[in-house]
């Protein structure tokens, strides 16, 4: 875990605000002891694992996927079984001679 130091800002029952020295305002739990405003004081900012590429490689080919099975059932379902073509054919029986 990364340290950081930080000002209070704002405090609260839930959460306080911190001014960091990199110059970023942070929202983080409360501690036991609540700190007063003004007051410098350091803390452990947990480290976000990234999305695995894979993971969001297959996550969206799925999903892909989903969309395409999905609008064709709907296609399928909420177009009303039709003639979609017609074939007319007129024979003229009468002979010239």
């Amino acid at each position: 875990m990364k340290k950081t130091r930080g000002i209070v800002m704002k405090t609260s029952k839930k959460a306080t605000i911190l001014y960091t020295e990199s110059g970023d305002y942070l929202e983080i739990k409360t501690p036991k002891t609540t700190p007063a405003l003004g007051q410098v004081i350091e803390i452990e900012l947990p480290v976000h694992k990234p999305l695995s590429h894979r993971l969001l490689r297959f996550g969206s080919i799925a999903a892909i996927l989903l969309l395409a099975l999905t609008l064709s059932v709907y296609n399928i379902v909420s177009v009303p079984n039709t003639a979609v073509a017609a074939v007319v054919m007129d024979m003229d029986t009468s002979l010239e001679l």
